[in-house]
């Protein structure tokens, strides 16, 4: 993947961030998983991808650090983030009729060396609930 080149007018962690999201998705697309939507948005939350796994929909939140974080990706999912997680994918099963169907929220979390050098991907099902 080629992401090496800035993103006009983004910060250095909305580079990752999005170089994150777009290696996710592929990576995703690869296991099966067909992208239904991207970076949907209310109110106090985001779901950064919604995505179908065989009959299940998938909420998947990604976490795209660069190597030289001093953090841990486990250590970005906070309590916090959680909750609005969980209410944001309710909102979007409404919203869609949906709130009987199967779900749930997986993280991937990515490092990155560079822009386009992954050195860990992490994927957790069920990760959040």
């Amino acid at each position: 993947m080629q992401t090496s080149q800035t993103i006009k007018g983004k910060s250095h962690n909305k580079q990752v961030g999005y170089s994150g999201e777009e290696f996710v998705s592929k990576f995703l697309q690869k296991k099966g998983f067909k992208i239904l939507e991207r970076n949907y948005v209310i109110q106090g939350g985001e779901i950064d991808l919604v995505c179908m796994d065989k009959d299940e929909i998938v909420f998947v939140e990604v976490k795209s650090l660069s190597s030289k974080s001093e953090i841990m990706l486990e250590q970005t999912i906070t309590k916090k983030k959680n909750r609005s997680l969980i209410r944001t994918c309710r909102v979007w099963l409404s919203r869609k009729g949906l709130e009987n169907c199967e779900w749930r929220i997986d993280f991937v979390g990515v490092i990155f060396e560079r822009y386009d050098k992954i050195i860990t991907l992490k994927h957790i099902r069920n990760a959040i609930y």
